[in-house]
């Protein structure tokens, strides 16, 4: 296929590495669909700029249905592919100021010149909630000391996913439960089998399970050990979104978003470019979000889990798994910290932090806390394995897109 044309409407500071604004009026860029660029240079000497950012936007516009990201852009699994990204630091999205370009870019089936995912497009990022709201934790209830941050003990289990409560089925539509109590109260969507979902299984306590009901259950007080931490069981979706702005404004942070059902762990709608702000927080050297604190290397990270049932090493002393369901591949080994995940898996981690949403939005934080980014998109696609569902086909993409920018060679 013939490379499509470049259309960019960025605009770059020639006198800076990279663009400051927290959110432009205008960013949309149609890139370049063709596939491979040339390498980074002789071998052992660093990629430039350009050659990072040319890197990451040949992995992130190859047309080929079978490449990484062309699995999310060529209507391979579903009708609504496409995809908004980008990645920059602490100061905004990384740019060339020589060559104008910008890493950042919106995606779309070949032959479709209109943009289906912006920067500024609101959509609901689903398990990517998960890091905000423990950000609002770090910041309102972790604890300082002479040491750093720390969470207290009888919260953890509920960052984690390690407490018990299990059985939350994410059916909490605003009008039939409009607080997070009535949202605990409801049935799981089990059936005859159904059960509250802020139902606690004692078998999987100390055990990861991937769950909406950690949060909801700590949010709530309904476990007798958070019984008054967070009061938030009357809170509605407005008072839940507003919480969270104030916690974050009061840091400078100035990220919009809001609740489309009071589910912690999965309701909030919000636009790439607001999630953007978030993470950027967390990379500033003054006065970063609380959660920066905690985003550790799993060797460093009392709080860090294993997450792998499969895995013969997420075992205890006695042999026995120390982790019941996860949503990533049988043969990705990441560990879950407080609401994030350590990509730490042993053959192709990198030690990138990040919470990937159900339908396919990506935010991540390199291991060394300098770069973020972000994949945009909403995609509903039921699929029949884990690697083909949309969330974990963004991952696929947006690890090659970093892998990419960061040794300036483009990915398949």
């Amino acid at each position: 296929m013939p490379p499509t044309a470049t259309i960019v409407e960025i605009p770059v500071n020639k006198s800076k590495r990279t663009t400051s604004a927290a959110r432009p009026a205008a960013l949309t860029l149609i890139a370049l669909a063709g596939c491979c660029i040339g390498g980074a240079g002789r071998a052992g000497t660093a990629p430039t700029l350009r050659q990072q950012i040319e890197a990451a936007r040949a992995t992130a516009t190859n047309p080929d249905p079978a490449s990484s990201c062309g699995t999310i852009s060529q209507n391979r699994y579903g009708e609504n592919d496409g995809f908004y990204w980008e990645i920059g630091d602490k100061d905004g999205i990384v740019a060339d100021p020589a060559s104008g370009l910008a890493a950042a870019g919106s995606v779309q089936p070949s032959g479709e010149l209109i943009p289906r995912y912006t920067r500024d497009k609101s959509m609901l990022i689903a398990s990517s909630s998960k890091w905000v709201y423990g950000a609002y934790v770090a910041e309102t209830r972790a604890l300082p000391g002479s040491g750093g941050w720390t969470m207290p003990a009888s919260y953890v289990p509920f960052l984690n996913f390690t407490s018990g409560y299990d059985n939350m089925g994410d059916h909490c539509p605003a009008e039939l439960t409009p607080t997070v109590e009535a949202c605990l109260e409801a049935p799981d969507q089990r059936g005859s089998s159904a059960v509250p979902n802020n139902t606690r299984t004692p078998a999987d306590i100390g055990r990861f399970y991937y769950n909406s009901g950690h949060l909801e259950v700590f949010e709530g007080g309904a476990d007798p050990s958070i019984a008054g931490v967070m009061h938030g069981a009357h809170y509605d979706d407005g008072m839940l979104a507003s919480m969270i702005e104030l916690a974050f404004a009061a840091k400078g942070v100035d990220m919009r978003l809001s609740f489309i059902a009071p589910i912690l762990a999965g309701g909030i709608r919000t636009t790439p470019g607001d999630y953007a702000t978030f993470l950027r927080a967390m990379l500033r050297k003054t006065d970063p979000l609380v959660m920066s604190a905690f985003l550790r290397p799993t060797g460093a990270d009392p709080y860090a889990v294993c997450t792998n049932p499969s895995d013969p090493n997420c075992v205890d002393g006695d042999g026995q798994p120390l982790a019941v369901f996860t949503p990533l591949p049988s043969d990705v080994s990441w560990h879950y910290s407080i609401t994030h995940w350590i990509e730490d898996d042993p053959a192709t981690g990198d030690g990138s932090y990040s919470s990937p949403g159900r339908f396919g939005f990506y935010p991540w934080i390199d291991s060394s806390k300098t770069w973020y980014g972000i994949v945009a998109r909403f995609d509903r696609t039921k699929a029949k394995t884990t690697q083909d569902a949309p969330y974990y086909r963004s991952v696929v993409c947006g690890m090659s897109i970093r892998k990419a920018f960061m040794t300036g060679q483009a990915q398949e």
